[in-house]
């Protein structure tokens, strides 16, 4: 926690040191009349990846609380245990992320519906079957195809805002989703409590496909779907 605390130390010198003077005049007048919020609004595009990035974070919740309860109750596994199943998903998740620019000339809307149909996929194993070693790929291949969506989710955020505007739609953006995390863990003892560890994995599993199968369909019937439509500028 410590070293944790330093990054951040060494950020803040980073940023400050690095800091943009003020504007002033017409420009400081219309940041000002023109809200992270309102930016959204007015972009359908930017409300879709907000509305999908925080539904996959709404599903993704429940995960942390039933592998934890499937592994102590389901496979009766010890700490240890749990502790190698998040180390191989953090090991796919960094490989994952490393490998993120490599997808930069793709289409960005495409591969981040990829990310959440693979990543529910990975789940399967989990919520079908008790055996550890199924379990441990899952999570490990899920990790690696997880890890790229930060990235990507951020380019896409950025090829449809201002560039004046995006420090407040990032921050908005940051102000939606991480609540969403914590609702969908808040959600998952419930779940857990009714349903059980591999249960509440299977089905956060189906939702997560679900969810990026919809925005499959809604990138290729654009017209349909404008909120959700692919960028059209170059990414």
């Amino acid at each position: 926690m410590g070293a944790d605390a330093a990054s951040f130390a060494v950020l803040a010198v980073a940023c400050w040191r690095g800091a943009a003077p003020p504007t002033t005049g017409s420009t400081q007048a219309a940041e000002s009349a023109s809200g992270g919020w309102r930016v959204i609004i007015d972009r359908p595009r930017l409300l879709g990846l907000v509305l999908v990035t925080c539904a996959f974070f709404l599903l993704y919740g429940p995960v942390e609380v039933a592998l934890t309860v499937q592994v102590a109750e389901g496979l009766h596994g010890s700490p240890s245990l749990l502790g190698l199943y998040w180390t191989v998903f953090g090991i796919g998740a960094t490989v994952g992320a490393l490998g993120a620019a490599a997808l930069r000339n793709s289409s960005l809307w495409k591969v981040v519906a990829w990310i959440i149909i693979g990543w529910g996929a990975a789940l399967l194993p989990l919520g079908l079957t008790v055996a550890v070693v199924p379990g441990l790929i899952g999570l490990g291949i899920g990790g690696l195809i997880y890890g790229p969506f930060s990235a990507i989710s951020t380019a896409l955020f950025q090829a449809a805002t201002p560039p004046r505007a995006l420090s407040r739609v990032l921050a908005v953006r940051t102000a939606l989703t991480t609540p969403s995390t914590a609702l969908g863990t808040l959600l998952g003892g419930p779940l857990v409590t009714v349903l059980g560890g591999r249960q509440t994995l299977l089905i956060s599993g189906l939702l997560t496909i679900a969810l990026g199968a919809t925005v499959t369909l809604a990138v290729r019937g654009r017209h349909a779907y404008p909120a959700l439509a692919p960028n059209t500028q170059p990414q």
